[in-house]
């Protein structure tokens, strides 16, 4: 979810359904100029603008720094692939896990939980699976999914 507020912009790791809805955590987003978001694109209420828009730029030092103007988000009709655990881990193992990752102090990570059977992991970008390798080499293989919260423009 963009949202715009007091002139700074960031995409939320969790929106909040206050109204105005609030952003709670996330990337922030440099070279937006919301003069050329698409009409109906966006909502807003007394002074705060959000809603959904594809946003494609280079991501360095924990910033979204646009290339391009906002679009309307893709539709997407697949899911991600679901990784299996090498061995199913128990409710109390996969908790610690997650509180071990939640601990690490890692600026990374956005948000961590365990459900599924396994403990999921948000960052703003994974590219190379880095950090996937590292977390099934101390974890276990398929204990621990990251999932990239930026995805490579591939077009």
């Amino acid at each position: 979810m963009l949202h715009i507020a007091q002139q700074e912009a960031a995409i939320c790791t969790l929106h909040m359904q206050s109204m105005p809805p609030r952003c709670g955590g996330g990337v922030p987003v440099a070279g937006l100029d919301t003069v050329v978001i698409p009409s109906g694109l966006l909502a807003t209420y007394y002074g705060v603008t959000w809603g959904d828009a594809r946003l494609v730029g280079t991501f360095e030092d924990g910033t979204l720094t646009l290339t391009r103007d906002p679009l309307p988000p893709l539709k997407l009709d697949a899911s991600p692939a679901e990784v299996i655990p090498t061995e199913p881990a128990n409710a109390a193992e996969l908790a610690k896990i997650a509180e071990t990752i939640a601990h690490s102090n890692r600026s990374d990570v956005l948000v961590v939980e365990s459900s599924d059977g396994q403990v999921h992991v948000l960052v703003p970008l994974e590219i190379g699976d880095e950090l996937q390798a590292s977390f099934d080499a101390e974890f276990g293989t398929g204990v621990v999914v990251v999932n990239s919260w930026l995805q490579p423009w591939k077009g």
